[in-house]
C-alpha cells in the first residue's frame, strides 16, 4: 500500500474540479492569488525530505490588516509540504512560515485574495446574534437537515482517477435538500448479523483501505497513508462545491477499527493531521467520536482533552461537537452544539426539555430512533415507515431542534451509489426532505420559536409577531389557533402545508376572533397549518388629494408601515379585497427596506409625500412610471396595477419590472452623475444613460431581497428572460469589431439600432454582479461611486472610464483591468495606480 499519493508539480496552480474548485499554488510563483472563503492550499517543496515528514513542525502565520491567523501546515507527500488555508476577508494576506527544519522556515510572499464568489457564504458558525441558530460567515441563515452516511469516504476510495459513486450519491442528497452529512474519517464494519441477501456491490464493510501504514488487522500506527488522506480530501471537497456540511467524526469506537492506543504519540498524530488537513474547508463541522463513551474505549477525560487539542490546531475555529449525549450534557461548556440521541416515543416533550436544559446552543438530534427501511435489513432502530421517519424529523424542528435523517440503504457499511437507478418502490423518500427543506427556507423555520401556548393541541413556532407554523397530528380533524390579544379584530391567513407532497393549500383568510379554528384537509399524516397576521391595511378616500407626483384630486390611500399606496380616482375602496391589498402593501414597504439595505442610503419622502410615507401613485395619467432622484415616492400606470392586482389574486406573487425601476431612481441621488457620467456623441444633452442601466439592473438584482415575491414582471417575462436579453447586447459587443468610442459613447447600439446604451451598461452590471459577490457588490459599489471626484465635465469620458473602473475594483475587492481590456476600455495609469495602492493598503 503506496504511504505517498505523486502529485504533478510541474505546474505552479492546480484546480481540482468543480465550480469553486480548490487552488494549489507554490511559493515563489510570480503572484499568488485566492478568493475570499474559497480552499488554497500554499505548496512548499522540500528537496531534502526528513526522515519523519509528517512530524515536522510547521506553520505560517497569515495577516491582513488587524486579523492574524497562525495556521498549521501538513506533509502531503513527494517533498510537498502545504500550508490550507481559507482566507476569511478579501484583499492582501501576507504570510511568513516557522518550521523545525531550515528548508521550510522564514519563508515570506502575498497572497491576493479577491471578494468570494456570489454563492460562496463562509464557514458554518454559531448565530452570533441568535445562539439557537446556524448562520454561515456572510450573516445568511443555514438551517440544518443531516443525512448520515458513515461509509461516504469508502465508494471511490480504491478509485485513483475520480469519484463518481460519490458525486452520482451527494448529488441526489443535494437534490432532495440535506446540506449536512454525517460521516466518517474511517470505519471498518459493522458488529451486528449482515443480511443474508446483501451483495458485494453494496457492501463497503471491511474496505481495502486504511489511514495508517499496513491494514486494519495487520497495522503499523507510527505511519499514515497519504493516498487515503488526498483521496479524501476529493469527497470533503466535491461536499464543498456542493453547498453540504461534511460532519466529520474523526473517530469510531464500535466499528471494528483498529486505533493506536489513546493518547499514544501514533493517536496524537493521526488526531493532529485529520485537523491540520481538514480545518480550512467551510463546510467542515468536527465531531470527535461516533459513540464516544458508549463502548469503554475512552472517558471523558480523553474527549476533553481531544477538543482542547484541536481548538489549539484548527486557526479557522470550525465549529465542535460530539456524537454523545452523556458526553454532552456533563460537559456542554466544551462544544459549539449540542448533538443528542433521543429515540423516545414523546420525542417533541423530550427535544423541548433538551432545548431548555441548554438556552445557548443550537440542538441536534443527531440520531432520533428512526432508521428508514431498505432493500437490505442492516439497523432497524424502533422506526422505519419512511413516514414515521418524518414525523420525528419535524417533531424534532417543531421543538426547535435540528433532525437528521437515517436510511438504512446509506447509513452504513451498506450504500446504493445510485439512488435513481434502483426500482422506485425501493427508493427512500427523500423527496419528503426537499419539502421540509423548502419549508424551512421559506418560512425561516431557524428563527422561529417553539411554544404550546398558542393552541389548544398540536404544536407552535413562531416569531413572537406575525408569522405562526402549527404541526397538526394526524389524529387532528381541527385545530384552534391562539393570536395575541391585540391582534383581534384583524385578519389572518392560513395556508395548508402537505409535508408528503410539498403543496399549499389556498390561502384562508379569517377574522382574527378569541377562538379561530382551521379544519385539517383529508388525507393521511400530519399537516403544518401556517398562519401570518399582518396587520390590515387601511385605507382612506381622499376629495381634495395633493397630487405627490401625477393623480387627481380623489384618490383611494391604503397605509402600510412606510407606504402610502395611492389609486387614482376610486371612490370605493371597498371594491378591493383587503387581504390583497394588505398583501401588495406590505411588498411595497419590503421593497424599500431592501433598497434601503441593499444601496446603504436612506432617501427622504418629500413634503407633499403624503403623511410623510414613501406614496406609490396608481395614475390614469402615466402610461409608465415617473419617479423622483434621490427622494422616496413613484407614479405607476394604471395597467400596471390592475393586472398586478389580479396575478395576486391568482396567487402569482411578482412583481413589475416598472417599481423596481421607477424606486431605483429614488436612490440614485444626482450628486453621482458628475461622477461617472458622460453624454454621448449625439450631443451635449443625451446623457444621464448610466442612471437607466443602473435603474434596469436593480430591477433584476432586487426580487430576490424582497419577501412575498417570487420574481420581477416584465410584459408577461420574468427576471431572467429579461436578464439575458440585456446580456445579449454585451456579447454582441464583446464579439464584434467595437470600440469604446462605437459601443460605449453612442445613445443606439450599432448591432442593434433600437436598443439604448443604457442596455450595455445593464449587462455591465449583471456581469460584475455576478462574477464579485452579488448584492454585496452592489452595496459596494454605492458607497464607492460617492467617494469620487466630479468629473471635469460630460465630455470628460476618461475620466468616466477611470471613474467606473475604480469605483467597480474597490467594490469587488479585486483590480478589474483584464475585465475592461476585454471591453476594449483604455483605463490610465493613473486610475490603475490608485486601484492598486487602495486595494493594497492596510
Amino acid at each position: 500500500m503506496k504511504l505517498v499519493y505523486p502529485l504533478t508539480l510541474a505546474i505552479l496552480v492546480l484546480f481540482l474540479g468543480g465550480v469553486h474548485a480548490r487552488e494549489r499554488a507554490f511559493h515563489g510563483a510570480d503572484s499568488l492569488s485566492a478568493r475570499q472563503w474559497d480552499v488554497f492550499d500554499l505548496a512548499f517543496q522540500v528537496e531534502a525530505i526528513p526522515e519523519h515528514p509528517i512530524d515536522v513542525i510547521f506553520s505560517a502565520t497569515l495577516t491582513h490588516a488587524s486579523t492574524s491567523m497562525e495556521v498549521p501546515g501538513f506533509f502531503d507527500g513527494e517533498g510537498v509540504f502545504v500550508i490550507r488555508f481559507t482566507p476569511p476577508t478579501a484583499g492582501p494576506w501576507r504570510y511568513a512560515t516557522k518550521s523545525s527544519i531550515d528548508a521550510l522556515n522564514g519563508h515570506r510572499g502575498e497572497i491576493a485574495v479577491q471578494q468570494a464568489h456570489p454563492d460562496r457564504k463562509g464557514g458554518i458558525v454559531v448565530n452570533p446574534a441568535s445562539p439557537r441558530e446556524f448562520s454561515y460567515q456572510n450573516g445568511d441563515p443555514y438551517y440544518p437537515i443531516a443525512f448520515e452516511v458513515d461509509w461516504l469516504f469508502a465508494l471511490d476510495a480504491e478509485n485513483s482517477v475520480g469519484i463518481p459513486r460519490t458525486r452520482t450519491f451527494v448529488d441526489d442528497l443535494v437534490n432532495a435538500g440535506f446540506n449536512q452529512v454525517v460521516m466518517n474519517v474511517f470505519a471498518y464494519d459493522v458488529r451486528w448479523p449482515k443480511d443474508k441477501k446483501l451483495t458485494a456491490a453494496h457492501d463497503f464493510g471491511s474496505p481495502h483501505v486504511f489511514p495508517f501504514g499496513g491494514t486494519n488487522a495487520d497495522p503499523d500506527h507510527t505511519k499514515l497513508d497519504l493516498t487515503y488522506f488526498q483521496r479524501l480530501d476529493r469527497v470533503i471537497e466535491h461536499l464543498d462545491e456542493k453547498g453540504i456540511a461534511a460532519h466529520l467524526m474523526i473517530y469510531v469506537w464500535n466499528k471494528l477499527v483498529h486505533w493506536p492506543p489513546a493518547q499514544s504519540d501514533d493517536d496524537n498524530r493521526y488526531f493532529d493531521y485529520v485537523v491540520k488537513r481538514y480545518q480550512a474547508f467551510p463546510n467542515m463541522v468536527w465531531d470527535i467520536s461516533k459513540e464516544a463513551l458508549g463502548y469503554g474505549h475512552n472517558d471523558v477525560h480523553y474527549i476533553t482533552n481531544r477538543i482542547e487539542r484541536l481548538r489549539k490546531l484548527d486557526a479557522h475555529q470550525r465549529l465542535v461537537t460530539v456524537h454523545d449525549y452523556s458526553y454532552n450534557r456533563r460537559f456542554p461548556e466544551t462544544v459549539d452544539f449540542i448533538s443528542v440521541q433521543l429515540w423516545s416515543a414523546e420525542l417533541h416533550s423530550v427535544m423541548t426539555s433538551v432545548r431548555k436544559d441548554f438556552p445557548g446552543k443550537p440542538i441536534l438530534n443527531i440520531e432520533h430512533g428512526g432508521y428508514e427501511r431498505s432493500p437490505y435489513v442492516v439497523f432497524e432502530g424502533s422506526y422505519t415507515s419512511p413516514e414515521v421517519c418524518l414525523e420525528r424529523a419535524y417533531q424534532c424542528v417543531f421543538a426547535g431542534t435540528y433532525p437528521t435523517h437515517y436510511w438504512q440503504g446509506a447509513a452504513w457499511n451498506v450504500i446504493f451509489p445510485d439512488i435513481d437507478a434502483m426500482p422506485p418502490e425501493d427508493r427512500p423518500r427523500l423527496d419528503y426532505y426537499r419539502h421540509l427543506r423548502d419549508l424551512a427556507d421559506t418560512y425561516g423555520l431557524g428563527s422561529l420559536i417553539p411554544d404550546k401556548q398558542k393552541s389548544n393541541s398540536g404544536f407552535c413556532l413562531h416569531n413572537q409577531e406575525d408569522r405562526y407554523l402549527y404541526y397538526v397530528p394526524k389524529e387532528n380533524v381541527s385545530i384552534i389557533v391562539r393570536m395575541p390579544k391585540e391582534r383581534r379584530g384583524g385578519m389572518m391567513t392560513g395556508t395548508w402545508f402537505d409535508p408528503f407532497t410539498g403543496n399549499y393549500s389556498a390561502p384562508i383568510t379569517k377574522e382574527i376572533t378569541q377562538w379561530p379554528k382551521f379544519h385539517k384537509p383529508e388525507g393521511d399524516g400530519f399537516r403544518i397549518l401556517i398562519v401570518e397576521t399582518k396587520p390590515t391595511v387601511t385605507s382612506q378616500v381622499i376629495t381634495d388629494y395633493d397630487a405627490y407626483i401625477a393623480a387627481g384630486d380623489t384618490v383611494s390611500v391604503w397605509l402600510g408601515e412606510r407606504t402610502a399606496l395611492v389609486l387614482d380616482g376610486v371612490e370605493d375602496p371597498s371594491s378591493f379585497r383587503p387581504d390583497i391589498m394588505t398583501e401588495i402593501v406590505h411588498v411595497l414597504d419590503r421593497v424599500f427596506d431592501a433598497y434601503d439595505r441593499v444601496t446603504g442610503l436612506t432617501p427622504r419622502a418629500g413634503s407633499r409625500a403624503f403623511q410623510g410615507r414613501a406614496t406609490v401613485e396608481v395614475s390614469r395619467k402615466v402610461g409608465g412610471g415617473l419617479a423622483h432622484h434621490g427622494r422616496l415616492g413613484v407614479a405607476i400606470g394604471q395597467g400596471f396595477f390592475d393586472k398586478l392586482y389580479q396575478r395576486f389574486e391568482k396567487g402569482q406573487k411578482t412583481l413589475d419590472q416598472v417599481f423596481f425601476y421607477e424606486i431605483a431612481r429614488n436612490y440614485w441621488p444626482r450628486t453621482f452623475n458628475p461622477r461617472i457620467d458622460y453624454h454621448t456623441t449625439k450631443g451635449p444633452d443625451d446623457y444621464g444613460w448610466w442612471t437607466v442601466g443602473f435603474n434596469n439592473a436593480m430591477s433584476i438584482f432586487m426580487p430576490a431581497e424582497i419577501e412575498g415575491i417570487t420574481d420581477m414582471f416584465y410584459f408577461g417575462s420574468g427576471g431572467k428572460v429579461f436578464s439575458d436579453g440585456m446580456e445579449a447586447n454585451l456579447t454582441a459587443y464583446l464579439e464584434g469589431d467595437y470600440s469604446w468610442e462605437e459601443g460605449w459613447c453612442i445613445n443606439l447600439l450599432p448591432w442593434k439600432e433600437r436598443t439604448s446604451l443604457n442596455d450595455l451598461m445593464t449587462a455591465l452590471l449583471i456581469r460584475l454582479h455576478r462574477e464579485h459577490g452579488g448584492n454585496a457588490f452592489i452595496s459596494n459599489l454605492y458607497r464607492e461611486i460617492p467617494k469620487l471626484p466630479e468629473l471635469k465635465g460630460r465630455d470628460d469620458y476618461q475620466g468616466a472610464r477611470d471613474h467606473f473602473y475604480i469605483a467597480s475594483s474597490l467594490a469587488a475587492g479585486t483590480d478589474l483591468q483584464k475585465t475592461y481590456a476585454e471591453l476594449r476600455w483604455k483605463i490610465s495609469p493613473e486610475a490603475i495606480e490608485r486601484v492598486t495602492e487602495a486595494l493594497h493598503s492596510p
